[in-house]
């Protein structure tokens, strides 16, 4: 592409700024040796006007001498001879005539300098030295002694028509009475010559020692500016450098931070080149000096069978397109593993035939994706089971909302014909009561269904308000009764000195302690002890409902709160095993939660942490139901540990009631 780049505005090339730099030194030494040319032409034309005054000098001669021989002998071909001589210094005569006249006739100038002996070669640089120098002290001098000179030769001819004048009135030569005039003439030319010799060389001299001031002026012009230029440029190369360099230190901090590998692939050669850290990627060892060179093809063996093809058809597109490649795909790693790598890289073209481009190469980066690529599977994962779980918390929903209507209807007609039967069919009505008691059974367990799956969804059954929490448990103790009668339990319900406000659903929480007390019934051993006290710590009320039953083990605590996993020895007991995930569910709603602390042979403490609310008037944030459980051993006893998950409330929608 030589020393040019592409200009978008004008759409043609640009000279780069190498070109701009160049450009004053190719000026100057241009100048230089137009200069030194010139230099040299004027020192031919000094030349050759001092080869001109030799054959003038020697004309001189030749007609001085022609004349005193006529003057002794009176022979025409003296004469003759004379105008011979005087032919020279009269060509040179015109050419001065012609140059100093204000429209030069060249070809008079030519033919008087070659009529004067001088070679064709040198008369355009005398026309040149004469035109621009004929009036400076350079050349005025000479022009001076050219023209008397001239003037003299002039007498000379006029000598020469006196003594033929003479001649013919005497009838025999003049003999020597122009000797005198003739002496008097040479000496003058003589006079002349020799000043404009002088002249010729002090110009001569003069324009040497100009011409090698000029030359040694602008020599060091072009040295002084090409020294600075160097040492300008060598300083910026130096900044360059070290740009360089600490771009590549961020460089290689970046892609040693980020893992990401350089690979260059020429396209000429077919070649990759990879550094280091990309041959780590691509479980390739590197040379001893770091990076790797190598055949494409060997690389494509540690690339995924199965990606493959969809590799060679994503560089093939690009290749047509010149579109930058970004693809991902797995690598083969030596110990039998799989790393997924994305490549992104850029194509560089250079000029082809014509105006049309070629790819030559590919520069990209290489990083490993894996952990993008699982993330996005578990991403899938999740989405697919928060999916599942939302269907099946709508099928629960659909299928118990349909049970109650036919349970519903079950237990009434059995109310009504064990109201219909004579008090002497007791077998039957017996039998009716087993119907009653079973449906009442499925529509508890639809009813906590219900319950469950409305509570998993975020809705909080009703408007929350204050509350008065030993009002609220001693309404639960209330509807608990008949089952403490019937078990022989003592219930001893420690009420707090003053009120303990807590903000929730009055609903929902009856339902926590309802529960929790039924347990406490059901699993105590008879005629035990079921305890209600009140702890504060914190911005909470912690309630502890003790019992005496058998207790439990870390392992059935870890069961505990699943759903529909009840002990093996409450096989005998009345219950649908979901009473503790819906008191879990409702008391994390409200930002609470619930601990068990027990070991077998000395009963259970259920202890209820809730936050208090007194002075407040609006509705926090509640949470919504916990995914995560863990349980831990302190003190011989096994603390099952519910924390609370912040959320928002969903909109609340009425309870659901169950029939009387």
């Amino acid at each position: 592409m030589g020393n040019e780049q592409y200009n978008p505005a004008g759409g043609g090339r640009a000279p780069r700024p190498a070109a701009r730099i160049v450009a004053p030194f190719v000026a100057g030494l241009l100048l230089l040796t137009a200069f030194a040319i010139a230099c040299c032409l004027m020192l031919s034309a000094t030349r050759a006007y001092v080869g001109g005054e030799s054959h003038w000098s020697k004309a001189r001669s030749l007609a001085i001498e022609h004349l005193r021989r006529y003057a002794r002998t009176g022979e025409p071909e003296q004469l003759r001879a004379l105008d011979a001589a005087l032919a020279v210094p009269r060509g040179d005569q015109r050419a001065r005539l012609a140059l100093q006249a204000d429209s030069p006739d060249d070809e008079v100038i030519r033919r008087g300098f070659q009529q004067g002996g001088v070679h064709v070669a040198d008369i355009p640089a005398m026309v040149v030295m004469f035109r621009v120098f004929q009036h400076t002290p350079l050349m005025r001098p000479a022009v001076t002694q050219w023209e008397r000179g001239d003037q003299l030769l002039a007498e000379l001819a006029e000598v020469a028509t006196e003594m033929t004048q003479a001649q013919a009135r005497a009838g025999r030569p003049a003999g020597d009475s122009f000797e005198p005039q003739l002496r008097s003439i040479e000496g003058r030319l003589l006079a002349a010559e020799r000043q404009f010799s002088q002249s010729l060389g002090e110009s001569s001299r003069l324009a040497v020692l100009l011409c090698s001031a000029g030359i040694g002026l602008l020599g060091a012009i072009l040295a002084w500016s090409g020294s600075a230029f160097a040492l300008r440029a060598i300083a910026l190369n130096r900044c360059n450098e070290e740009r360089v360099r600490a771009a590549n230190r961020r460089w290689a901090l970046a892609t040693a931070a980020d893992g990401l590998g350089m690979v260059e692939w020429s396209l000429v050669g077919d070649t990759v080149e990879l550094d280091t850290q990309a041959c780590a990627l691509y479980g390739l060892a590197p040379r001893p000096g770091g990076g790797l060179a190598l055949r494409r093809k060997e690389l494509r063996r540690v690339v995924h069978p199965d990606d493959l093809p969809e590799v060679r058809a994503t560089v093939e597109r690009c290749l047509l397109t010149g579109d930058d490649y970004k693809h991902a795909y797995r690598i083969l790693l030596p110990g039998g593993g799989v790393r997924h790598i994305e490549v992104t890289g850029r194509f560089d073209a250079d000029e082809g035939a014509g105006s049309r481009k070629a790819p030559a190469r590919m520069v990209g980066i290489v990083r490993d994706v894996s952990r993008e690529v699982e993330f996005r599977r578990l991403e899938a994962e999740k989405l697919a089971a928060e999916a599942a779980e939302r269907h099946r918390a709508q099928l629960l929903s659909r299928v118990s909302h349909e049970l109650r209507t036919p349970l519903n209807a079950v237990m009434g007609f059995s109310q009504l014909l064990a109201l219909a039967l004579d008090q002497r069919k007791a077998p039957d009505r017996a039998h009716l009561r087993h119907i009653e008691t079973a449906a009442g059974h499925l529509l508890g367990l639809v009813d906590d269904l219900l319950d469950l799956t409305a509570m998993q969804a975020g809705d909080t059954g009703a408007e929350h308000r204050l509350l008065d929490l030993a009002m609220v448990i001693d309404s639960s103790l209330a509807m608990v009764e008949h089952q403490q009668i019937a078990a022989g339990v003592t219930v001893h319900h420690e009420r707090p000195p003053s009120a303990v406000r807590v903000l929730g659903n009055e609903q929902r929480l009856r339902q926590v302690f309802v529960n929790l007390l039924s347990n406490g019934c059901k699993y105590n051993r008879p005629q035990g002890r079921l305890s209600v006290s009140y702890r504060f710590g914190g911005d909470g009320v912690m309630v502890d409902l003790q019992d005496q039953g058998l207790g439990l083990t870390p392992e059935q605590i870890k069961e505990l709160f699943q759903p529909f996993r009840r002990l093996h020895r409450a096989g005998d007991r009345p219950g649908t095993g979901l009473g503790l995930v819906i008191a879990k569910s409702a008391v994390e709603q409200v930002g609470g939660r619930i601990e068990v602390a027990s070991r077998p042979g000395t009963g259970s403490v259920f202890t209820v942490s809730l936050p208090t609310a007194e002075g407040e008037s609006g509705l926090p944030d509640l949470p919504r139901l916990p995914v995560l459980l863990h349980s831990r051993v302190e003190d011989d006893r096994t603390l099952l540990l519910l924390p609370a998950v912040s959320s928002g409330v969903r909109a609340a929608r009425p309870p659901t009631r169950r029939p009387a």
